[in-house]
């Protein structure tokens, strides 16, 4: 029920759900539109549904605080019905369904960051934690899946909207001291970063190996004291 939730998070429960619910929908949709079985649509929704949301009690010591909450399973559980049945259709729509990727990314962010400073956490951990819970959907998604996972791969601004969002809300948090708010702040700029990266193609780049232009250099350098 709610009420477990008393000191984890001071945010609305109703945004832990959704979070779920968007995620879950996500997933589910990704799943059967590679042809998976119902128990891998179920299996792919409550994994990108609540696998932030696990990880997030797992890293703070708390045990699995969100299976407490019969709600969040069968929000999950919903979301692999609506993805299973109509993933044809909502594949349609891909911009909006990035654009909910994207509110369940702004959505955890806010949530993990908020736990751990709920914790007693600093701020550089609150960081982590929000960066890793609102990655962990997508990551555990893609490994199921039997994909390279978007969020280590470059093109795809995931990692850096998350981190983003995290800091973002841990210092409008400092500021503030008032979570909702920062929540609501983040969410927006966490949404509105995903869809004009989507508009404008911003992508990460691939590692730049600096090995060749090191040895240049120091090969110049050494020809030249000679």
């Amino acid at each position: 029920m709610p009420e477990v939730y008393t000191g984890v998070t001071a945010l609305p429960t109703w945004t832990l759900y959704l979070a779920v619910i968007v995620g879950g929908v996500a997933g589910a949709t990704y799943a059967a539109r590679r042809g998976f079985d119902v128990i891998g649509v179920l299996a792919l929704s409550v994994t990108t549904g609540l696998g932030g949301l696990l990880l997030r009690d797992i890293l703070l010591g708390r045990g699995p605080i969100v299976l407490r909450d019969n709600a969040f399973i069968w929000s999950a559980v919903f979301a692999a019905v609506v993805g299973f049945f109509f993933a044809g259709y909502i594949a349609r729509f891909d911009r909006p369904l990035l654009a909910m990727e994207a509110l369940a990314m702004g959505l955890l962010a806010t949530v993990g960051a908020d736990s751990a400073l709920r914790a007693g956490l600093g701020a550089l951990p609150a960081i982590v934690v929000g960066t890793i819970v609102a990655t962990a959907g997508p990551l555990f998604r893609d490994i199921l899946g039997g994909d390279a996972p978007q969020l280590l791969r470059p093109g795809v601004f995931l990692g850096v909207i998350a981190l983003g969002g995290s800091a973002l809300f841990v210092g409008l948090d400092a500021w503030t001291k008032q979570p909702l708010l920062s929540q609501i702040v983040v969410i927006v700029a966490v949404f509105a970063t995903r869809i004009v990266a989507i508009l404008w193609d911003w992508e990460t780049k691939p590692a730049d190996d600096l090995s060749d232009r090191m040895w240049s250099y120091w090969n110049r350098r050494t020809e030249s004291e000679r």
